[in-house]
C-alpha cells in the first residue's frame, strides 16, 4: 500500500508541475502567487514545485518589471 500511495503522490506532483509549466509556456513569466491562483493551489505548492523545475534546468527566474 505504502508504495501505491508514494507513486500516486508523485503522479500529482507531475501532473502538478506540468500544470506550471503549461502555464509558464502559454503566459511567460509570471508570479508563484498567480500561478496559484490560476491552478488553484497555494502559493508556497507552487514555488516548492518552481523549486524542482529551476534545479532541473526547466525553468529560470527573471527580475519583476
Amino acid at each position: 500500500m505504502a508504495v501505491d500511495r508514494f507513486e500516486r503522490q508523485r503522479s500529482v506532483s507531475g501532473e502538478t508541475r506540468r500544470a506550471i509549466m503549461t502555464q509558464l509556456l502559454k503566459r511567460g513569466p509570471a508570479s508563484a502567487a498567480d500561478l496559484g491562483d490560476l491552478l488553484a493551489i497555494s502559493a508556497a505548492a507552487v514555488r516548492r514545485h518552481l523549486d524542482g523545475l529551476l534545479a532541473e534546468g526547466l525553468a529560470e527566474t527573471c527580475d519583476p518589471h
